[in-house]
Order: structure tokens, then sequence, then C-alpha cells
């Protein structure tokens, strides 16, 4: 699994998720840009992705247009030959969503889920992948749901 993403995915929190589920080792890479830097080479990302790895997958902050960030990734990958290969997470807003779901606090869509998280800095996140409840956040959250599934050999 070749994973591409504009935002932090702490490697903790899916070393968790490899060990709650039982996944044996699986050979993924993971990479992270700043911004929209690295999805307006998407294409590029892809074949990069695919030429040692089986599936791509897309992480993208929603910034509350979700549908229109999927579809702007989606149209750029269209005439590529593996795009059956590639997988979007795209967040309603951003990943402290998962955080905020996995902790059993409240989410409220209509603001940034990292104003939510009292005395939280970006920089934090990876403290708490460890205090994320996978079996709620796998039952509350769609785009985890499928993550899991796709880390799944």
């Amino acid at each position: 699994v070749y994973m591409r993403i504009n935002i932090t995915i702490p490697n903790e929190l899916i070393e968790r998720i490899r060990y709650r589920y039982n996944y044996p080792h699986k050979k993924y890479r993971l990479f992270s840009t700043m911004g929209d830097g690295g999805l307006n080479k998407i294409s590029k990302i892809v074949d990069a992705g695919l030429i040692k790895h089986e599936v791509v997958v897309i992480f993208a902050d929603g910034d509350k247009n979700k549908e229109k960030i999927k579809r702007k990734l989606t149209n750029k990958i269209s005439s590529h030959p593996d795009k059956d290969r590639v997988e979007f997470i795209i967040f309603e807003g951003e990943i402290e969503e998962w955080v905020l779901k996995g902790t059993g606090k409240t989410f409220n869509p209509r603001n940034k889920a990292s104003t939510q998280i009292q005395n939280y800095k970006k920089y934090q996140l990876r403290g708490y992948a460890s205090k994320i409840d996978l079996d709620a956040l796998r039952e509350k959250d769609t785009n985890f749901r499928r993550f899991v599934e796709i880390l799944d050999p």
C-alpha cells in the first residue's frame, strides 16, 4: 500500500490497526505533502506508487467540500490505466475528525475538528493515535472503515 497524503497520518495508528485486527505485516509506504502540492501531480504520484505497491491511497482534507475535492481528484486520474488501484480517503474537514470520533467526543462538522479538541495543536496528532478506540471509530466513520479494509491483506 502506497499512501500519499497532504495531512499527517501517524504510523502508530497504522500499526495499532494491524495489531488490533491481526493483519500480517504488509509493505506500505507513507508520504506526506503540504497543501495541494502533491495532489496537483497526482498522475505521477500514482505511477510512482504502483511500481512496487498494489494500491495507492490518497488522503485529502475535504475543507467542507468533500464531493468537489473527490471529483477533482477522480478527474485527474480518469484516464490512468490503473485508476482502479487508487483509493481516495477524503475527510469532511480534516483528520482530527478521527480523534474526536475515536475518543468519544462529539464532532460538529460545521467547525474545524482541530478547534474542537481542547488545547490541541496539529503537531500533537501523533500522541492521539494511542487514545483512539479503533472499534468505536470503525463503527462511526465510513472513511476509517474503508481505510481499515484497504490495509486488510
